[in-house]
């Protein structure tokens, strides 16, 4: 099974993930007391993308130095995994070859605020 796994950066002044929060019960996002719609990003403008439509979670994209994605998490669609050249990888390699990227990525999701 193939999964189709799209990623574009627009011009416009972002919203940082430090910018919402997750409510921990419900799993929703909000930013301002409003459920978010839109697109957060890690304070880097470069590491990480949270999509949410709604307060809905859409999904999470982790990108490599080259800005390519390199890990696509949807909440109905599962992970895709990719190298830096942009090639559908296994989870095992992936980790193995970019574990350094994997804990960024994870040190940058620790830090979402939860109310």
């Amino acid at each position: 099974m193939a999964l189709l796994c799209s990623c574009a950066k627009s011009g416009k002044e972002s919203v940082h993930i430090s910018d919402i929060e997750v409510d921990s019960t419900t799993g929703s996002i909000y930013m301002n007391d409003s459920a978010f719609s839109g697109t957060a990003w890690s304070d880097d403008e470069k590491s990480v993308s949270i999509e949410a439509n709604a307060g809905e979670l859409t999904k999470v994209v982790y990108y490599h130095d080259n800005g390519k994605p390199a890990m696509v998490t949807e909440p109905e669609g599962g992970v895709c995994f990719f190298s830096e050249e942009g090639r559908p990888m296994q989870d095992r390699a992936f980790f193995e070859k970019y574990r350094e990227l994997a804990q960024k990525a994870e040190s940058i999701m620790s830090s979402i605020r939860y109310k």
